[in-house]
This record gives structure tokens, sequence and C-alpha cells, in this order.
């Protein structure tokens, strides 16, 4: 009895050894990357605006013309935006978060090789349905990797790589562009994502729990009361009508095309605007471009800070959403 007591507490004291005494953080691991990723695409997204005076003269193309360049990507990005988020949930997220920036990496370097205006077409309407899936795809990604209680700071770092790829993307294309040319740009700034492509591919994974370098307590941190997410497939059928006829679907609608509507000039036309209606050089223009983005920067940053610190502070979730985007 004595020698089974013994090996008992033998097996008990092992076994709480093997308890990890503080949480990993690999969650913020996955921020970073996924920080990095919404920064490479808007990099990738808004360097066309300051390659845009150059490109018009050196393939004839008017103001025009070169709008259709950019709707063309807008609207492949609302068209496609739903049926490529919804693959991200069949498939999981780092399949289809890998797909979407293998392509756009292609289509940003074939961007750099267009010879007229069809070519632009077709390059930049392939683009903007590849890129349509990637911030729903990492917002759910980021879903199944942060609690409740921190998710809107995490998507407000998420959208802060946006902003600062947005900010940034002048400055870079600009000396790019002064010393490489245009084309060579598109290169360079595509060769970029690729490189962030096969970080995530081999790193990341869709469920926490799968992750080598998650323990026990980070990952019972991560699900809280929730139930364990599984793998990165989802399972049913998709609610459509539930979805389509949601009040709160259609507020946030309304919410993100007033928000979206001014924020798209200052990712295509401002550059073009400074240079041929105020003067500026090509330099400036880039500077000046990089002011709108930067403060978004900082107001992405603070307003998830300020829904996730409302939330418990006045008892409602959605007031405190709601005030933290007026901030």
């Amino acid at each position: 009895m004595n020698l089974g007591s013994s090996q008992a507490g033998m097996v008990s004291n092992s076994s709480v050894a093997t308890i990890p005494s503080i949480p990993s953080r690999t969650r913020y691991w996955v921020l970073l990357i996924a920080f990095l990723a919404t920064m490479i695409h808007y990099l990738d997204r808004a360097c066309l605006s300051v390659a845009a005076p150059g490109m018009s003269k050196d393939l004839n193309l008017s103001r025009m013309q070169m709008g259709y360049v950019f709707v063309a990507f807008d609207l492949a990005y609302a068209i496609f935006g739903i049926p490529v988020s919804w693959l991200g949930d069949r498939t999981g997220q780092r399949k289809l978060v890998t797909s979407i920036v293998v392509v756009w990496s292609i289509l940003t370097i074939l961007t750099g090789f267009a010879p007229g205006l069809i070519a632009l077409l077709v390059i930049r309407f392939a683009f903007g349905a590849a890129e349509s899936g990637a911030f729903p795809t990492l917002s759910r990604a980021l879903a199944r990797w942060f609690p409740r209680g921190e998710r809107a700071r995490a998507n407000g770092v998420l959208w802060m790589g946006g902003r600062l790829g947005g900010s940034l993307a002048p400055a870079l294309a600009v000396l790019c562009i002064a010393y490489f040319g245009w084309r060579a740009m598109f290169v360079i700034f595509g060769a970029a994502s690729a490189a962030w492509c096969a970080v995530f591919w081999y790193w990341y994974r869709d469920e926490p729990g799968e992750h080598a370098s998650v323990n026990a307590l980070e990952l019972r941190h991560i699900r809280g009361d929730e139930l364990p997410q599984g793998s990165g497939v989802a399972a049913g059928t998709t609610p459509w009508r539930q979805i389509l006829t949601s009040g709160n679907l259609w507020a946030l609608y309304a919410m993100y095309f007033c928000s979206s509507y001014g924020f798209q000039f200052f990712i295509s036309w401002m550059p073009t605007f400074l240079m041929k209606d105020h003067g500026l050089s090509l330099q400036k223009s880039g500077l000046y471009s990089a002011f709108p983005l930067g403060a978004g920067t900082l107001g992405c940053l603070a307003g998830g800070a300020l829904a996730d610190w409302l939330g418990p502070a006045i008892g409602s979730v959605k007031w405190a959403r709601t005030t933290s985007f007026c901030r």
C-alpha cells in the first residue's frame, strides 16, 4: 500500500510538473504576422496611386482611363468579397490567405509589365478579386486566436497595419521610382509579399491547439468559456437568409460604405491630385499623401483599445463599439 501511494504521489508530482506556470504568448506573434499581412496588402494596393502619373505618361493614359483602372480593382473587391471570404471559412485561413497572397504577389509583379490599358484593367480586376478576402479571413483568424475581451484591440492592430502600409506606400514608392522606375517598383513590392507568404505558410496554424508553441494556459485563456473551435473547416449550410436580413449587417454595411467612400481617394487619386492640381513634386506628393493614413494608423489602434475598455466599463458592447467608431 505504501509503495502504491508513493507511486501515485510520484505520478501526481510528475503531472503537476508538466503544467506550465505562465501562459505562452503565441497569439501575439499571430497578431504580428497578420499586422504585416495587412501592411503589405496596402503597400501593394496603394503604390499604384504614386505610380499613376508616370504610368499615365508612359502608357499614354488619360485621367479618365486611369480612373477605370482604379475602379476595376474596387469593383472586383466588392463582387468577390463574400465568395472568397466564404471559401476561407470552408478551407481554413492558412490555405486561403496563402493562396491570396501568392496570387496578389504575382499580380503586383505583372502590373510592372503591363503594356497598356487593357492589360492594366485585367490585372487590377484580378488583383481586387484576390485581395477581397484578405481582411475578412484574417479577422476570422484573430477570432480563433484571441478571446472575446481582446478581439477589438486585435482587430484595431490589424487595421492599423493596413493604414500604416497605406501611409508608407507613397514614400517607399517614391524612393523606388526615383532609383529604379515605376515598373521595377511593382516587382520589388511583389517580391516582398511572396517572402511574407512563405513565412506564414510555414508557421501559422488555423487552430491554436495545433500550434506547437501554445501551452495549456494560453489555450485556456484563448478559448475562455467558448467551446473548442476544431479545425479550420466549417460545417453545415450557410444561413444566407438570416445573414442578409440582419439589421446589424446592414448597419455595418452602411457605416463601412460611408467610411470607405472618402478613404478611396487617399489610396488612389491623392498623389495625382497633389502633383497635377497643386504643382507638388513627386517627392512632396509622396510625403503629404502619407499624412491622412498615418493619422488613421493611430486611430485604428486607439479605437480598438477604447472598444475593449468601454465594453465592461459601460456594460454594452454595442455602445462601446459605436462610441469607439465615432472617436
